[in-house]
């Protein structure tokens, strides 16, 4: 009811007025500030410019294969250093296309028949990489084997969106395809392997 308007004679008129404000605005705000949202005015115009941010997709698999394998020993420095970048890019790549908790017990069956075919191309491009070639014949293993531990352990220590599930189920991988290996030599090994050498956390 407006009853700030003035007494008007005659004919009734109408005005528009403002409406109340409802009770639950203010909690309306609080319930949108949750993490991972961003609003940048007042509810309800609000809803209008509401941005979730959820994960982005990882980045699409234009190559068949994405050299995963550390620089050789006898690489000159300066490409030993180009080398070290393509791997992490291509570590952070091909890792965010696999489901662990989904592709963690073919996984650790050595299958690869789940994955993307560029992901399955460049672990077996790994595989065939003379010093994988070389350490799993040490350890008497199927280098197939070693790749694929060799990318759950990354997985494990530097998955990119942090998630727990990620960690759990890639070192569930991890552990069940290094059974029979020495823990040292493995830990060792990636110590090699791992291009960003932040080898404090590995767990072995």
């Amino acid at each position: 009811m407006d009853e700030e308007g003035p007494v008007q004679e005659g004919l009734p008129v109408t005005r528009k007025v403002n409406l109340p404000t409802p009770r639950t605005a203010g909690d309306m705000k609080y319930a949108l500030a949750s993490p991972g949202v961003h609003y940048d005015m007042d509810p309800p115009n609000a809803l209008l410019s509401l941005k979730l941010s959820t994960p982005s997709p990882p980045p699409p698999l234009t190559e068949a294969t994405y050299d995963l394998a550390p620089p050789s020993p006898d690489m000159p420095e300066s490409e030993k250093e180009e080398q070290r970048d393509r791997q992490i890019e291509n570590l952070y790549l091909i890792t965010s296309w696999i489901n662990w908790k989904k592709e963690g017990r073919a996984l650790a069956g050595r299958k690869l028949s789940g994955l993307e075919p560029a992901v399955a191309a460049s672990i077996r491009a790994l595989a065939t990489h003379k010093d994988i070639l070389e350490a799993a014949a040490e350890w008497g293993i199927d280098p197939i084997r070693l790749a694929i531990v060799l990318v759950a352990a990354w997985a494990m220590e530097h998955n990119a969106d942090r998630s727990q599930s990620t960690e759990r189920h890639a070192d569930r991988v991890r552990r069940r395809l290094l059974k029979g290996v020495d823990s040292d030599a493995f830990g060792a090994y990636f110590r090699q392997f791992d291009p960003q050498e932040d080898w404090g956390n590995v767990i072995v």
